[in-house]
Formats: structure tokens, C-alpha cells, sequence
């Protein structure tokens, strides 16, 4: 058993953090502390905002054609152009009832049961009043989480979207892996990983850092990125790429036994003289 000095350390969240700065001192040992969310990370300074949603999805499976949203969260946040994170509204966390049965791999991972779920919904117009003037979503691994938002509510179709996975150069920052978990342990932190409110916190609370090389935030190197691609797409090239894409994809789409995949592969040869950029550009139009 513990003796009472014991205790009453365990108790002492003051003697607790006293401890671990000792421990931190030693080249021996290396502390992660466990994620609080914060409500802020700046004080308004007069500086224009405007409103970002750092959003999760947990899902039954990783088709987003097939497989059912199980839990959704999203964590609003006001930045500013240069990538500073102030106010950190409350956030929306809902369970869903996928209809379905959740296979014991989704909750070994996620924690998720179908206890957890059973009976529970989400509207997707609550889901959409919940947005309200935001400017941009973003999503660690977006490409995933995008697709199944957008077959759920429309709203998510013309908002621009970020990936803090693949639009910040983690690598080159000196981080040995992108995955949420590897990012919140090298910025000395731990959360409960896999559930989407925990993740949601973790992402904003990463995004708000200073990189260790570049010095600048992690949110500001997003930001930097989205914008160039806005840019790129923006381009009378790009445009004109969309079009051609679209024209194709609808004769394909008319001939009898062809579908989106076959003629992507079939109208390949097209884009072989192209740079990547415009040959993904037109494609991703084909299909």
C-alpha cells in the first residue's frame, strides 16, 4: 500500500508537475504530460480572425461508399492570416447508429461499442448550423474524412478543405512519423488517440505549435499550402483541364459497360505528355 506521502503527492497535481520538471532535467527520462484542451492559445489583439473547424470522423470501415460514420467530432477555432490560433469555442461530439453491426477490430481501435451507439443519430443540419461562418475545414488525413462528410452533408462540398497530415512537411521539421499519436508524443503530450473529440483537441493543440525548424506554427505552413492550392486550381489551365476531364468522363459514362475507374485507365495515355499537377487535375474530372 501507499503511505500517506504517497497519496498526498499523487494528489498534488503542484508536486506532481515539480517532479516531472526534475525528471525533464535528466537526459534519462522524457515526460508526456497528458492533453489539457485549452480555451485559448493568444489574446485578441484586434487582429482579424476568422472561424476553422479541425474535424474527426470514426467509422465502420474505410469505404466511404459502404461503411457508416459511428462518431463525428469538430472543434471550432478562430486564426488569424498568419496562422495563430486564438479562441477555442465548445465542440460538437455526436455518436451514430450505423444500422449496423461494428466489427470487434473498429473497436479494439476506437474504444467505440455498439452499446455506445445504439439509438443514437445526427442531423446533418445540425451538423451544418454547427459550421456557421467557417472558412476552412481541417482534418488529419482530410482525403478520408472528406469523402464520408460529404456523402453526409452537403454543406462540406464548397468548403474549402486542409490536411494537417499532408500539408505540413513533418519530416523536414524533424518529426519521424505524421501519424497523430507520433506528433502529440513528440510535442511532449498524450491523448486517449482514435476517438474523434480527442483527436480533434490534439490536432488544434499541434497546429497551434511552433515548428522546431521553420519557426513557424504548424498552422501557418498549413495555411500556406491550402492557399497554393486554391491558386493552382484557380488557374484558367486548371479550369479549362476540368472541363476537358468532364467532357470525357461524361461520353465515357454514356458507353455501355464502362464505369469511372475503366475510363480513367483507358484515357491514361492522355495525360503521359502532361506535368502531374494537370494530369491529376483532369483525371480526378474524368472520374
Amino acid at each position: 500500500m501507499a503511505d500517506s506521502n504517497e497519496t498526498t503527492i499523487i494528489d498534488d497535481p503542484e508536486a506532481l508537475e515539480r517532479m516531472a520538471t526534475l525528471l525533464e532535467a535528466s537526459d534519462k527520462f522524457k515526460i508526456l504530460r497528458r492533453l489539457e484542451p485549452r480555451a485559448g492559445y493568444h489574446v485578441p489583439d484586434g487582429t482579424p480572425t476568422r472561424r476553422g473547424i479541425f474535424l474527426d470522423v470514426e467509422t465502420t470501415g474505410l469505404d466511404s461508399a459502404t461503411d457508416e460514420i459511428v462518431e463525428l467530432a469538430m472543434v471550432p477555432f478562430d486564426f488569424t492570416y498568419d496562422g495563430r490560433i486564438f479562441a477555442v469555442h465548445e465542440c460538437f461530439s455526436r455518436f451514430r447508429d450505423p444500422g449496423r453491426p461494428i466489427a470487434a477490430a473498429v473497436t479494439a481501435l476506437t474504444g467505440i461499442t455498439e452499446a455506445m451507439v445504439a439509438g443514437a443519430s445526427i442531423d446533418p443540419a445540425e451538423v451544418e448550423a454547427f459550421l456557421g461562418p467557417a472558412a476552412i475545414v481541417i482534418a488529419h488525413n482530410a482525403g478520408f474524412d472528406r469523402r464520408f462528410m460529404e456523402r453526409f452533408c452537403s454543406a462540406f462540398v464548397t468548403l474549402p478543405w486542409a490536411c494537417s497530415w499532408a500539408e505540413v512537411p513533418w519530416s523536414e521539421e524533424g518529426f519521424h512519423g505524421a501519424k497523430l499519436t507520433h506528433l502529440a508524443a513528440a510535442h511532449g503530450f498524450f491523448h486517449d488517440g482514435h476517438r474523434a473529440v480527442h483527436d480533434c483537441h490534439a490536432g488544434v493543440e499541434i497546429l497551434a505549435r511552433t515548428l522546431p525548424r521553420s519557426g513557424r506554427t504548424a498552422l501557418d505552413v498549413l495555411l500556406e499550402s491550402a492557399r497554393h492550392g486554391f491558386a493552382v486550381l484557380l488557374t484558367w489551365k486548371t479550369l479549362a483541364l476540368m472541363m476537358v476531364g468532364l467532357v470525357l468522363g461524361i461520353f465515357v459514362g454514356v458507353l455501355p459497360g464502362l464505369r469511372g475507374p475503366n475510363g480513367v485507365a483507358i484515357l491514361l495515355l492522355l495525360t503521359f505528355t502532361m506535368d502531374p499537377t494537370s494530369a491529376i487535375v483532369m483525371l480526378s474530372s474524368i472520374y
